[in-house]
């Protein structure tokens, strides 16, 4: 069974009605989809994956590329085992 993070989240936090998430290092989106009804998702990462929704954004690249051209706002960012693998961890979260 996979988890709705989206209604787990709303039990324990108020959400706003719409919005937008960033999900970095998305993988196959497993967390940010199920926001994707309510939300703007926008997805980055730098390996090539196969996401079948077309209503969240995916973004084939390293997350510091997309900071130094992307200056977008988000209600909720993901970042689900992802600071192993940045090397520059602390400039990447003075961004966000």
């Amino acid at each position: 069974m996979i988890r709705n993070y989206y209604e787990e989240l709303k039990e324990i936090k108020e959400l706003p009605e719409k919005g937008s998430l960033l999900d970095i290092g998305s993988g196959n989106g497993c967390y940010s989809l199920p926001f994707s009804p309510f939300y703007n998702c926008v997805l980055v990462d730098k390996r090539p994956q196969v996401i079948k929704n077309s209503d969240v954004e995916f973004n084939n690249e390293d997350i510091k590329d997309f900071f130094s051209k992307d200056t977008r706002k988000f209600n909720i960012i993901i970042a689900n085992y992802v600071l192993p693998f940045i090397g520059e961890y602390k400039e990447i979260m003075s961004e966000i």
